[in-house]
């Protein structure tokens, strides 16, 4: 069958229109006990309830097709800015395949999800809200603006532990120039912390 993309664009209260709101929107929890200020996807949750699923709709299925030069690097996928942003569905093809075969390894009930502030990182993030809604993840753990170093990331998702989250989805070129014209990337975290190896990428 053709590749198809899973996505939630109609979510009410989607993520990707909460972060672009800011992060008044969101749910904030600080887990004091852990030092770990996270804000969560955005609802009418009490206090103390966790927070709200990100399945709200339907997910609406996207044609797409394997797009050439699509091969990750060490864990990750580097690119300049402009081939993200201006090939459809760029991102949502890249953190689609990423879904698939984290999923055929058991299922992603919650993932973190951060980058290290380079340019770029805001529109990436809220695309690929839409992209784990689409595919059931039913939590996606935010810090605060979206940010976090990669070494950080790993921190936290080893620190969170106990299927609070199952891996991270890091927005990072590493060491790359960022800005206009400049590089984007994305990298997954396996559930302790560590960049997947290429068993996992091929």
């Amino acid at each position: 069958t053709a590749p198809r993309l899973r996505l939630r664009l109609r979510v009410p209260l989607c993520a990707a229109a909460l972060f672009s709101a800011g992060a008044r929107a969101f749910a904030v929890r600080t887990t004091a006990r852990r030092g770990l200020p996270l804000a969560f996807r955005g609802g009418s949750s009490p206090p103390g309830a966790g927070p709200a699923p990100l399945s709200a709709t339907a997910a609406t299925d996207v044609p797409t097709s394997p797009i050439a030069g699509m091969r990750p690097g060490t864990s990750g996928l580097r690119k300049k800015v402009e081939v993200w942003s201006d090939t459809p569905h760029y991102v949502e093809n890249f953190v689609q395949s990423l879904l698939d075969v984290a999923s055929s390894e058991g299922p992603v009930g919650s993932l973190l999800v951060a980058g290290d502030g380079r340019y770029y990182n805001r529109e990436a993030m809220g695309r690929l809200f839409c992209v784990l809604a689409g595919n059931g993840v039913g939590r996606v753990l935010v810090p605060r603006g979206g940010l976090m170093s990669t070494p950080a990331v790993s921190a936290c998702v080893r620190r969170l532990g106990g299927g609070e989250a199952c891996g991270a989805i890091v927005l990072t070129a590493s060491h790359n120039p960022g800005g206009p014209g400049q590089d984007f990337g994305i990298k997954y975290n396996g559930g302790l912390g560590q960049p997947v190896d290429e068993k996992f990428t091929e």
